[in-house]
């Protein structure tokens, strides 16, 4: 796209071409790990019978599969307070269990 045709575009064009790259670099992306997966599969079949890891385990995705657990949970505590607040209970603090229990 030449810088012309770039600020030429609205801002319902521009995003359509940002989610087309997009859905091109993932399909890439796929294909790779496609390709990457199948050459390995074969050498290893050819080698010693070892078992390869499920192929979408390399395939990327329009939604990651799960964010960092550290954000994960700090979204979850964020959504309770916002509950808590909403409804006026409050939280009980967290406590771990001793061992053995």
């Amino acid at each position: 796209m030449t810088p012309d045709q770039f600020w030429a575009l609205s801002p319902r064009e521009l995003y359509r071409e940002f989610a087309a790259e997009n859905a091109r670099r993932r399909n890439a992306a796929n294909r790779d790990a496609r390709l990457a997966y199948l050459v390995v599969s074969i050498w290893v079949a050819t080698q010693n019978k070892k078992r390869m890891p499920p192929l979408r385990d390399y395939l990327v995705t329009d939604q990651p599969d799960e964010a960092a657990p550290d954000a994960k949970l700090n979204k979850l505590r964020a959504a309770m307070h916002v509950l808590s607040a909403q409804y006026g209970l409050p939280l009980r603090p967290h406590t771990r269990p001793a061992d053995g229990e």
